[in-house]
């Protein structure tokens, strides 16, 4: 992170500490921004969120560092939409770049028939897309 003609690397301080840097250094603009974060009253975001129809929200520890290239569990997205299990009822041929398998074929059940839903392709790292297909 820049900070003039000083770089500083604040990776290591907390959420809270990284936000209070950038409270310090950005300045509003059209188009931009600072999320605000709700400390007590998450269940009630929540329940808003999901009343407007909005994707979701993000939870994170306040005494998180950042991990670049890392999930962890400090950081998690709550998702408010509906949501649907679906039965994984085979996979298509690869595409362009990517290895291994394309998509998952989607399927579920609806008034006790499976019926055919669509297919997901996002969500796999190449590692797992190679140990779905090591059977073969």
């Amino acid at each position: 992170m820049y900070f003039g003609q000083t770089e500083k690397n604040i990776t290591e301080k907390t959420v809270v500490e990284r936000k209070g840097v950038l409270e310090r250094i950005v300045n509003s603009a059209p188009g931009v921004q600072l999320g605000s974060y709700v400390e007590t009253e998450g269940k009630a975001l929540f329940d808003l969120t999901k009343a407007k129809g909005m994707e979701g929200i993000i939870a994170k520890r306040k005494d998180s560092i950042y991990r670049p290239g890392k999930r962890t569990s400090d950081w998690l997205k709550i998702k408010a939409r509906l949501q649907q299990e679906f039965v994984v009822g085979g996979f298509t041929s690869p595409k362009g770049s990517r290895k291994f398998l394309g998509a998952v074929v989607l399927g579920a059940y609806t008034k006790g028939k499976l019926r055919h839903y669509g297919y997901a392709g996002s969500g796999f790292s190449e590692k797992g897309l190679k140990g779905a297909r090591s059977s073969e």
